[in-house]
């Protein structure tokens, strides 16, 4: 098969990473595949899929908004600058590249390329990392859509529930859970000397990071005397990782606290954690984050959010809290820095189920024979 996937990145985060894996999975088993990506980005994908050897190609795929921001009109107009030379180079990119389907990933991308976008002799598929609002707005888009795309797939049953809830048939939207491709040289999952606690992916408010850090606070007030250790992994806007400096240092946290910034190798990340927080306070699709934590054997402790509880089991292979509530995530927090030898048991439990699950092979293999079934 000949597969395209577009997935303009800005950066590199769970949703670039997936289509990264599906990629090369594709690739691997024989089809022939392409990326088309966004030439607004910070160079981190092009050089993942450089190392990869996928072939791509860089357009002008941005975003435009209704919000009456400077900032955002003016990215809207930028983007409607490069609107017509945008769509010339996805035709240009398609008759050369001469695609069965093409999977789309965002949809202010699906809504700047829609014009040009045919249904005739292309199979598009719209791949959902995002939950979307059951709104007016959201409804008339997605219908849109539903003129051209044959097949809605998302990354949880969450998800598939809210392209639902927009009037898409049943029919039309399937889960196909993401897979994890496992690496193979990692050590056994030892715990750390030191209890210590990683936040990974975008640094952002929705993410809950001062929801943590107050957490964080709790459990340093309450156990004085116990060493611990809290690392943020990933890249934010700096007016937020400046209000986040701020908290630390008026928390009396610097010295627990270290940011790491993005780190592209998984095994620095994971290693060495006695556990990973995904505290989100949004509805959050499924993590990638709460994913790669478990073949190192790393427990989570993530909130009632989207897909979560489709990845966490209570209490077996981590925790599942309130969102905004920095008191239950401490609580939790607090009984795996007592307990050691609990968090190797909920690690080993999340390594076991997650690449149970979740496997790498199943995901591409079902990926695989969905597009066959809507090309045939």
């Amino acid at each position: 098969m000949r597969i395209m996937v577009i997935c303009g990145a800005g950066y590199v985060s769970g949703k670039e990473k997936i289509m990264l894996s599906m990629l090369k999975g594709f690739r691997d088993a024989g089809d022939d595949v392409f990326c088309l990506t966004s030439s607004w980005g910070n160079g981190q994908y092009e050089k993942l899929m450089i190392d990869e050897k996928i072939p791509f190609k860089k357009i002008r795929l941005g975003f435009i908004t209704k919000t009456l921001d400077l900032k955002a009109m003016r990215m809207t107009l930028e983007q409607l600058i490069y609107w017509p030379g945008m769509l010339l180079a996805y035709r240009k990119a398609v008759k050369r590249f001469k695609p069965d389907a093409v999977i789309h990933t965002n949809f202010h991308h699906l809504f700047l390329l829609y014009p040009v976008v045919s249904s005739k002799k292309i199979t598009h598929i719209y791949h959902s990392h995002e939950s979307v609002y059951n709104t007016s707005f959201y409804r008339r888009l997605f219908n849109l859509f539903n003129r051209k795309v044959k097949l809605f797939v998302s990354v949880s049953a969450f998800v598939s529930g809210r392209i639902r809830n927009l009037g898409i048939n049943h029919e039309k939207t399937i889960t196909i859970n993401n897979g994890l491709e496992l690496l193979n040289d990692i050590d056994p999952h030892q715990s750390p000397p030191i209890f210590t606690v990683g936040i990974a992916g975008q640094v952002g408010a929705w993410k809950g990071h001062e929801d943590l850090l107050d957490a964080f606070k709790i459990l340093r007030d309450k156990y004085p005397g116990k060493p611990m250790q809290l690392f943020i992994f990933g890249t934010g806007k700096p007016e937020f990782t400046n209000l986040l400096e701020k908290k630390i240092a008026d928390s009396g946290l610097r010295e627990l606290v270290y940011w790491k910034g993005f780190v592209n190798d998984v095994k620095d990340i994971y290693a060495g954690l006695s556990v990973l927080c995904v505290p989100t306070r949004t509805e959050e699709p499924f993590a990638t984050s709460a994913l790669e934590a478990a073949q190192f054997g790393v427990p989570v402790v993530v909130t009632n959010k989207g897909g979560f509880p489709e990845i966490v089991q209570d209490a077996v292979n981590g925790y599942i809290v309130e969102s905004h509530n920095p008191a239950a995530l401490a609580e939790k927090l607090s009984l795996l820095l007592n307990d050691p030898e609990m968090v190797l048991a909920m690690g080993e439990s999340h390594r076991q189920y997650v690449t149970g699950k979740f496997s790498y092979k199943g995901f591409i293999d079902t990926w695989r024979k969905t597009i066959s079934s809507l090309i045939s």
